[in-house]
């Protein structure tokens, strides 16, 4: 029992030391190559940590980045999985730092998922570790997190594993799977909407098809419908915080309405020249994961039975393709997800299991497995230090600005981004030129210049309590053609808008973390079971 605990520990102290090496190279020389995305995303983690600091939930609406423009992307966008980012603010004050930390914890994260799902499949522990360094170090993840800095997409990305580990239990009746398929879907949930959609559509695909084999049984639906019910309720929050804008406001600015496919060509020079950008049609998963579906197609073809990995291989295979637009889908349906290369995240994460249940199955030796663990392991490092050393900018969206240790505030300041915004509807009134001036968590001060009735050029929404000062006099908060209206009698003024959390907010949060601890109790117990039961 000893020896086993002593591996566990060895166990976390690789994860740790792979967490590490995949974080650093991105930071080397002092600077972190910060996208659009990033600034969006630092902001918005800067809001939640004032108002965390103050002992406070945030408003709604974004009130620090994103061009003080007031939009709703703090409603809109979950952040408590986010939380991996925000407490080393908490803790280490500069905002370079912690976000190198944070770094660090969400790769360990998402290693030691990666690593509870292997052993879940894998007594080996080379196997094991060579899914999780797969599942570490592709292409796709490392474009994700350190190019096109997608950190919410990245937080989901962390928890795909303990989706697919209550899958297997569920299939195998295990009791254990309802929990973790619940607390993966409810941190996905609170990471990144999209990759939520996309796993329930995943997991409806799945079903659908074990019901037409004639698999799927009365146990399997209802583990089901009570993992649907514990995720209802640990993802309150957000569910409240989206649903209370949305269906209370009527023509919100988004993101693209078209859907974007891989160019096969593009994909396959940046991934021969291991090479990383951050346009949508160069993306790819990477060498080593490519050469190894490739190997497990031509074995897959070999056997005689369908076995799971059989199976799997043509699920990672057929999203490939998916990707590069052979099975072509109406954007008029999908322009939402943006990008075909997103479900990228399920290839990787199925190159990865295949990896695992097929090296246990084989009689592969260790050597074999380590060769590919230190070459994904240089191909994945070298990759990102191509990217950081010789970029290629090619479109605006590539341009990046060094973020370091001194410009962390004013990396979030102005991003462009007009996400989540109300449109201005045209009417009687026009909008006044305005200076912003300052921010915290709850509100943003403005410099108005003129006399007379003006629109402020910041979204208002609809079922959202304001407080407007008016040069330090609090006045009637009037909402015209989706903005705020103001009367000024003097020619410089001093315009303060704030908003706050709501009691329903604050309810349906506390509702999420009751749900949340209690299945991670519940996890928790049922593995000491297990291990008093091999006692």
């Amino acid at each position: 029992m000893r020896t086993k605990k002593s591996l566990i520990t060895i166990d976390m102290l690789i994860l740790l030391v792979l967490s590490i090496i995949v974080t650093v190279p991105s930071f080397l020389h002092g600077s972190f190559a910060l996208t659009y995305d990033g600034k969006i995303y630092l902001g918005r983690i800067q809001q939640v940590y004032e108002s965390l600091r103050n002992f406070q939930l945030p408003s709604e609406i974004s009130f620090i980045g994103q061009d003080h423009n007031l939009g709703s992307m703090t409603a809109m966008y979950p952040w408590l999985s986010s939380l991996i980012f925000i407490l080393p603010l908490l803790i280490i004050k500069n905002g370079f730092y912690s976000f190198i930390l944070g770094f660090i914890l969400l790769n360990f994260i998402t290693g030691l998922n990666f690593y509870i799902l292997s052993r879940y499949l894998s007594r080996k522990r080379n196997v094991r570790f060579l899914g999780v360094v797969l599942y570490l170090f592709n292409s796709y993840h490392l474009e994700e997190m350190f190019v096109r800095n997608s950190i919410g997409e990245a937080l989901a990305y962390a928890f795909f594993p303990l989706v697919a580990l209550g899958l297997f239990q569920i299939w195998h009746s295990n009791n254990c799977g309802i929990l973790n398929l619940s607390l993966g879907m409810i941190c996905i949930a609170n990471s990144h909407i999209l990759s939520l959609f996309f796993t329930i559509l995943v997991l409806a695909v799945l079903e659908i098809s074990r019901a037409l084999i004639r698999k799927l049984d009365k146990k399997e639906i209802i583990d089901f419908l009570k993992a649907i019910l514990l995720t209802t309720f640990g993802s309150m929050y957000m569910i409240y915080q989206i649903i209370h804008i949305v269906l209370n406001n009527r023509s919100m600015t988004t993101t693209s309405r078209f859907f974007n496919y891989i160019s096969p060509s593009i994909s396959f020079n940046e991934m021969i020249t291991n090479h990383l950008k951050v346009l949508f049609n160069s993306w790819n998963i990477g060498l080593i994961a490519f050469l190894l579906l490739l190997f497990f197609v031509i074995e897959s073809l070999k056997v005689k039975n369908v076995e799971n990995w059989v199976i799997i291989t043509w699920i990672a295979l057929v999203s490939l393709l998916f990707s590069f637009g052979i099975f072509h889908l109406p954007s008029k349906l999908f322009f939402t997800f943006q990008f075909a290369g997103r479900i990228y995240c399920l290839t990787v994460l199925c190159i990865s299991l295949v990896a695992v249940i097929y090296f246990d199955k084989s009689k592969t030796n260790v050597f074999s497995t380590l060769i590919l663990i230190v070459m994904t392991l240089i191909l994945g490092v070298s990759a990102v230090l191509n990217y950081r050393s010789n970029p290629t900018i090619t479109d605006p969206a590539e341009l990046t600005s060094n973020f370091n240790k001194n410009n962390y505030y004013s990396m979030y300041y102005y991003s462009g981004c007009k996400d989540y915004t109300l449109n201005l509807i045209n009417g009687k009134y026009s909008e006044a030129k305005v200076e912003w001036t300052n921010s915290n968590a709850n509100s943003a001060t403005y410099k108005v210049k003129g006399t007379g009735k003006y629109l402020l050029p910041m979204s208002a929404f609809n079922k959202v309590h304001y407080d407007v000062l008016l040069n330090d006099k609090k006045v009637k908060t009037t909402k015209v053609q989706n903005r705020f209206l103001i009367n000024t009698s003097k020619k410089n003024n001093i315009v303060n808008i704030s908003a706050k959390a709501t009691v329903l907010a604050y309810l349906s949060l506390l509702i999420s973390i009751i749900v949340s601890i209690y299945i991670c109790i519940k996890i928790s117990n049922n593995y000491l079971v297990v291990i008093r039961e091999k006692k």
